[in-house]
């Protein structure tokens, strides 16, 4: 080390803490920033500075303390890190205007390790003040200061300050890019912040999957939902979370693309990472409307037998008019009953009624009819008593099916149909009767 310097310690993170928003919190914190402490200039080195940049040395005292605060951030003892700075404050009529530049950046470089994110801006701002610190220091601590302007949520200071530093900087690398569209965020200025989140996650391999998400909020921000795809589509290829399949189903519903909405909840299904009932439902009731009862059968099934879905009457009712549809008549006896069994009205006897009929179960058929009746609250009653009068047929009760018939007889929809099983029985009956002798 040459007389005069200190070397620059290891790279610092600055991290947000308790002050900073929700956004702020989930957005920045892991971010790496380009900080390094502060490289003492030497004599040899401000020789061939230009000379409208030429910068003071830090003589020997001034960099012995200096070395004393870096190594105790090392250690992270911020206490320790202080003392030879307070030191330098307290004699700062010693100080040229390059050393006390170096010591207010130091102190904000203790101030922020303590998340006394006001303490550490102000710190960084008298340093930048006093025009003191060579170029490349001069642009890390202004990047810094505007980071602390938003943990501060101070956005208008912070987007000033990063975009000054952007259009001072020859190559932004991909965070820089990330925090500047951030801080541009958080003010709602979307169009504006759109070209840096897009150049961060293109600068990026690959992007961190908080950038995808900003650029996705700009996005959303301006309701381009078309835009939204293909940056959801990189976010499963990279991050395969939940949420992102159900953001990416919801986006292709939004879109009226029902067939790949259904693919999207479909993988997600398949990879394991629909775990609510919720969840399992609504891909159900996907299944069904496209046609696919047996799918929305099969779903259904296994969540309640692993004991995802707590069924209710709903669950019930869509699992036996899923195997319903799909033919599986045997299967949709058990849901059947137990929807029947939960529900205000007699419609779901009426089905299960269907069903004991298409099996030719005359007295279980006869029972649930019962069972409908007395609920009432039945849409079309005159079927009901149809259903029954041909259940009694079927049974070889024809005088109970005549009743039921005539019943059926006195309603609208169901008047014809019954005069029809009326005539069939009295034919039947005709044909039952012997011959009278000659």
């Amino acid at each position: 080390m040459t007389e005069g310097t200190a070397s620059a310690p290891a790279r610092r993170v600055f991290h947000p803490g308790r002050r900073a928003t929700k956004v702020a919190r989930l957005l920045l914190v892991g971010l790496v920033v380009s900080t390094a402490w502060p490289a003492l200039a030497s004599d040899d080195e401000d020789a061939h500075r230009p000379a409208s940049r030429r910068v003071q040395a830090v003589r020997e005292w001034a960099t012995k303390r200096l070395e004393e605060c870096f190594e105790a951030l090392d250690r992270n003892d911020y206490v320790a890190a202080r003392q030879p700075l307070d030191d330098m404050r307290h004699r700062k009529g010693r100080l040229n205007d390059h050393e006390e530049a170096v010591m207010w950046q130091a102190y904000g470089y203790v101030f922020a390790g303590q998340e006394q994110y006001q303490n550490a801006a102000r710190a960084l701002e008298l340093a930048l003040s006093l025009d003191a610190l060579g170029e490349s220091q001069s642009m890390s601590t202004r990047f810094d200061l505007g980071q602390l302007y938003m943990l501060t949520e101070q956005w208008d200071k912070a987007i000033t300050t990063l975009v000054d530093w952007y259009e001072r900087s020859e190559d932004p690398p991909a965070n820089a890019e990330y925090v500047v569209a951030l801080a541009l965020a958080q003010r709602e200025r979307w169009k504006e912040a759109l070209p840096y989140a897009r150049r961060a996650v293109d600068k990026s391999d690959p992007p961190r999957e908080s950038w995808l998400q900003l650029l996705l909020q700009i996005h959303f921000a301006q309701d381009e939902k078309q835009e939204m795809l293909p940056v959801l589509e990189q976010m499963i290829e990279l991050y395969p979370k939940k949420e992102h399949w159900l953001r990416l189903y919801g986006l292709f519903n939004e879109l009226g693309e029902e067939d790949k909405a259904l693919a999207a909840l479909e993988v997600a299904y398949t990879d394991g990472l629909l775990d609510r009932a919720n969840e399992l439902v609504d891909l159900a009731r996907l299944y069904a409307y496209h046609e696919l009862p047996y799918s929305s059968a099969m779903v259904l099934e296994k969540g309640i037998a692993d004991g995802t879905i707590d069924p209710d009457h709903d669950v019930w009712d869509l699992l036996a008019n899923s195997w319903l549809q799909a033919r599986e008549y045997d299967k949709a006896l058990e849901p059947l009953a137990r929807a029947a069994s939960s529900d205000d009205d007699g419609e779901s006897y009426v089905r299960l009624a269907q069903v004991y009929i298409e099996r030719e179960d005359w007295s279980d058929a006869r029972q649930a009819l019962d069972q409908a009746l007395e609920k009432g609250g039945l849409t079309d009653p005159g079927r009901a008593h149809l259903l029954l009068g041909i259940a009694h047929f079927g049974d070889s009760q024809p005088m109970a099916a005549r009743s039921e018939f005539q019943r059926a007889q006195q309603y609208d929809r169901t008047r014809d149909v019954a005069t029809k099983w009326l005539q069939h029985v009295s034919q039947r009956e005709k044909a039952r009767q012997p011959t009278s002798p000659s």
